[in-house]
């Protein structure tokens, strides 16, 4: 099990702010992410950079030391991910390694995600974490609709308006996963979409509690509120 975590956007919403140094009780967020994938049973965690942010994740990183790998990259999330694949791929056959994926300015109540998401590749070819569409959405998050046994029917990018109440948070892959992942993808949710069209099983994971999009002020606020109490 690999960990991937894609921090190469450019904050826009935080005005280049790095949010995945964003405080939370405990350390920072890029931190709580890390720990909760090894926790999980990830081997290393790979994090996506860009030519401005490498030397600040590489300090960032540190504690973690022969454990976490950035991968210098490009524009789109898709891009990131791939660039990343073909890290570990020096180290681990990419044929037989499975994923967690996360976004390192999330972040949700609920202790198990990640171990969950691992357990259910067990199973699964992809399993996917759904939580209540987060307080303050501005249909920046993928939303899900999905049968009563967990068999993810849809993924809708960012609508304007919809009636569904789940988004999707976080991933977990096996390998077969990653031929649906396409460069010009701005995001893996389009890769989610494109495998449930040819009939890959993927599975919803729908968790109590809330999660937060902090890649906004409003949303981090948010954050803060709750988990600080």
């Amino acid at each position: 099990m690999i960990g991937l975590l894609p921090a190469a956007g450019k904050a826009e919403r935080l005005y280049g702010l790095p949010k995945y140094l964003l405080p939370i009780p405990g350390g920072y967020l890029l931190k709580w992410h890390i720990e909760q994938m090894f926790a999980s049973g990830s081997k290393r965690v790979i994090i996506g950079a860009n030519k401005e942010n490498r030397e600040l994740i590489d300090l960032y990183a540190r504690p973690y030391d022969g454990f976490v790998y950035h991968a210098v990259i490009h524009d789109t999330m898709s891009q990131t991910l791939l660039a990343s694949r073909k890290m570990y791929s020096q180290r681990y056959d990419p044929e037989t390694t499975n994923i967690l994926f996360g976004m390192p300015d999330t972040y949700w109540t609920h202790p198990e995600v990640y171990r969950e998401l691992a357990h259910a590749l067990a199973s699964w070819s992809v399993a996917a974490a759904l939580f209540r569409k987060p307080p303050l959405w501005r249909s920046r998050v993928g939303i899900c609709d999905f049968y009563a046994d967990g068999k993810l029917t849809q993924v809708i990018d960012k609508p304007r308006e919809t009636d569904l109440e789940w988004a999707w948070i976080a991933l977990a892959w096996r390998p077969e996963f990653w031929q649906y992942i396409q460069p010009d993808d701005l995001h893996v949710g389009f890769a989610l979409q494109r495998a449930i069209e040819v009939g890959i099983d993927i599975r919803a994971l729908c968790f109590e509690g809330q999660s937060f999009d902090a890649g906004s002020l409003e949303g981090y606020y948010e954050l803060l509120k709750v988990i600080m109490g």
